[in-house]
């Protein structure tokens, strides 16, 4: 599979930590969500793909749908979610 920035081949797999914080200032007093997840980088251009792992994206929607009282429900699902 090619980059979809610059349809280069020349892409490489790399291990990865990550901690994702929530946003805004309400977000400081959140614990931050950790994340390990393989990064796709591609090596012409820079442009990296990764994949937030089920248990991280229930962490992350739990933490947003506590910090959105207002809102009703935040639809989340659970899988695969390429991030780019």
């Amino acid at each position: 599979m090619s980059c979809s920035a610059c349809t280069s081949a020349n892409r490489l797999e790399f291990g990865a930590e990550m901690i994702i914080h929530f946003p805004g200032k309400e977000g400081l007093d959140k614990p931050a969500v950790w994340a390990f997840p393989s990064l796709l980088v591609c090596m012409s251009c820079g442009h990296t793909e990764f994949t937030v792992s089920e248990t991280a994206l229930a962490e992350l929607a739990d933490g947003i749908r506590k910090n959105e009282p207002n809102r009703q429900e935040i639809p989340v699902t659970l899988g695969p979610a390429m991030m780019v």
